[in-house]
């Protein structure tokens, strides 16, 4: 059996994106016949026990300095050496970790594989994968990788968990807007959920939704966010594992860039969009110049007049919501993968020999 190390944290600060994509690669792995386990830093809200009861083996960085390359390589080579003979493959999905990190711990193991959409930095790898969508991302890496890294690039390589293959997409007009999602990452660390929250509130349209609110246990707002939400009619749903149903059930969504972008317009929901990082902002704003996305702006910009705006332009004309629709259909039509087809290409990867020293 293939064994697979994943190097990726979550924190309160971080958000739960890269352990969450991570999980989602792992099952489609663990499928495909591989052991998986995660290597992760202690922090707070680092999400440790939400991998392990997902079934995944978690071994610990527990440094109480900051963050340098040097010493988390030499932490993840320790724990690498200490519990395997060896390592098929090392996943690494994290911003922090480059090209002198992969070189490093690469002697450890036979191959290794990062996961990116930055863009922004060298790296040292077999295989690279970037599942976003932007308008030149078959020439992002060409000066960032070695000329023999595999490149996995596109919607194409989307990591979908297996309730999204499953669900319903066909195209579905919307007369009226009448249900909406509100989602912004499990850790919301911009607070825009509370923001959308409050413009229903405001503006008593939350009388005219029907409104589910998903948040990660790991949110600090959770009780304030709570009360919105008795105070909106809007239902909470914490640290669920159904949000495909959630998706298909709704008429429009407000959510972050990220993945969480491509899985509602994969499943062909209309979204409001807030850039709530730095590194969502390109392909947002790409996502936007395709007509995939309504984009409200940074989330330093976006206030609670502007959800208000939203919301009341949404609810008068369905026309735009429809024509967002139907361009996603287009996008999406070509580039649809089967589940774990993107497990059984980097496992096809792996088996094509050592990776050269």
């Amino acid at each position: 059996m293939l064994q697979i190390v994943f190097r990726a944290d979550a924190s309160t600060e971080i958000g739960s994106g890269h352990i969450q994509r991570c999980l989602t690669l792992a099952d489609q792995l663990a499928a495909a016949g591989a052991d998986c386990c995660f290597i992760m830093r202690k922090l707070p809200g680092d999400m440790r026990e939400f991998v392990e009861e997902k079934g995944y083996p978690v071994y610990v960085i527990d440094q109480a300095n900051s963050f340098t390359e040097k010493s988390d390589a030499s932490a993840t080579q320790a724990i690498i050496a200490a519990l395997f003979r060896k390592v098929d493959l090392l996943i690494v999905d994290h911003y922090q970790i480059a090209k002198a990190w992969e070189e490093q711990a690469a002697m450890s193991v036979q191959k290794l594989m990062v996961i990116d959409d930055l863009a922004n930095r060298e790296h040292a790898c077999h295989i690279l994968l970037d599942q976003n969508y932007y308008t030149n991302y078959q020439q992002r890496y060409a000066q960032l990788v070695p000329a023999t890294c595999q490149l996995l690039l596109g919607p194409k390589y989307l990591l979908l968990r297996p309730e999204f293959y499953q669900a319903d997409t066909k195209l579905y007009q919307t007369e009226a807007v009448k249900k909406l999602l509100i989602f912004f990452g499990g850790s919301d660390p911009t607070n825009e959920t509370e923001k959308i929250l409050r413009a229903l509130k405001n503006t008593k349209l939350g009388l005219n939704f029907q409104v589910d609110v998903v948040i990660g246990a790991s949110n600090p707002k959770l009780n304030s966010i709570r009360q919105l939400c008795l105070e909106t009619s809007a239902t909470l749903h914490v640290q669920i594992d159904y949000m495909a149903r959630l998706i298909r059930g709704a008429d429009f969504a407000f959510g972050a860039g990220g993945m969480a972008m491509w899985e509602r317009g994969y499943l062909l929901l209309p979204s409001a969009v807030t850039a709530v990082a730095e590194n969502q902002k390109q392909a947002v704003l790409d996502a936007e110049q395709q007509n995939l996305i309504m984009y409200l702006g940074c989330h330093q910009q976006v206030t609670v007049e502007d959800y208000q705006n939203c919301l009341r332009k949404i609810a008068d004309d369905p026309m735009p919501v429809n024509q967002i629709k139907r361009n996603l259909a287009r996008f999406f039509k070509q580039d649809k993968l089967e589940e774990v087809s993107l497990a059984k290409e980097i496992l096809t990867l792996i088996a094509e020999g050592s990776r050269e020293k």
